[in-house]
């Protein structure tokens, strides 16, 4: 598995493993073990899942709001 086709892996399925295809998620848990990018990338969706996730706390207020106004420029 490549970079690219696990930061992919993440911005689809998120940074939970049983998540993932079964079909991937070997090499997919093999490259997070040996690489520091790809180690980096999956720090970056566990933080994005946390606040996403609905049983996760609150966003801090506002973030939504900077969230949409940033898309939309």
């Amino acid at each position: 598995m490549t970079l690219a086709e696990f930061r992919e892996l993440l911005d689809t399925y998120g940074a939970q493993s049983d998540r993932w295809p079964d079909a991937v998620r070997t090499a997919a848990l093999a490259l997070l073990q040996t690489s520091d990018d790809a180690k980096d990338a999956f720090a970056q969706a566990s933080a994005l899942d946390a606040v996403i996730r609905p049983d996760s706390a609150k966003a801090p207020a506002g973030l939504v709001d900077a969230i949409i106004k940033r898309t939309q420029t």
